[in-house]
Formats: structure tokens, sequence, C-alpha cells
């Protein structure tokens, strides 16, 4: 991995990838196994471990890594229950929850409040700071 350039967090991630795979199939003979493993294992992963969708890919990508360039082998399908983006959508306040809100900040806090918000324009900012 440090000849490809991968980060050493990401070294450090396969790594624990890998040695949470021997334990579920509870064999430190990696080789013997394939992607019907990989693939239970990436299903109890997103049923029973309910990760997100990030870290079992994430478990995956190090799986895999494993299993071609290290070992050589190469893999099928991996059939598995893939685990569920979550469905975030942002949150933006009206002007009106804005001005509510503003009513409670003051100082720097009231300065951040709007730098994030971009709430209002200078002259209105040097105003509402006072």
């Amino acid at each position: 991995m440090r000849v490809l350039h991968y980060a050493a967090a990401t070294e450090k991630a396969y790594v624990r990838w890998v040695k949470r795979f021997s334990g579920f199939i509870g064999s430190l003979e990696l080789e013997q196994f394939g992607d019907r493993d990989i693939g239970a294992f990436l299903t109890h992963l997103a049923v029973e471990g309910n990760v997100s969708a990030s870290t079992q890919t994430q478990a995956q990508s190090g799986l895999l890594f494993f299993y071609q360039c290290v070992l050589g082998k190469q893999l099928g399908f991996l059939n598995a229950v893939r685990a569920k983006r979550s469905e975030s959508i942002p949150v933006w306040f009206s002007r009106s929850e804005i001005e509510q809100l503003l009513v409670h900040f003051v100082g720097v806090h009231r300065l951040m409040f709007l730098l994030i918000y971009g709430a209002q324009p200078a002259t209105q900012l040097r105003h509402s700071l006072g």
C-alpha cells in the first residue's frame, strides 16, 4: 500500500477490516475463502452491524485490495445486501426564522451566526451588533 501511495489511515482501516473479516469467518487461513464469504460478511455488516453505506464500502474496498493485491486472487461478483444511504437533506432557515434566532445571539456569537447565514448587508450588520 505504501508503494502505491495509499494514506497511512487507509492502510490501518484496511488492516482492521481484514482482521474483522477473519474474526467473522473464524479463520486466519483467508486464502481459502472467496466472494461468497466476503458477500456474507458485507451483508452481516449492513443487516446486523447496521453500518453506514460508506463504512460498508470501505470494508469492501479493504477486502478487495487484500484479496486482489496481496493474495493475487480474483474475485467474482460480491452478492451482498447493501447498506442504505442516509437520506439527509440540508436544513435552511427562512429569513423570519433567522430573525427569531438572531435575538438570542450577542457579540462574537452573533457575528458568527450572521456570517454563516450571510443574513444582512454590512450596514445592517453594524447596527445589529450594537
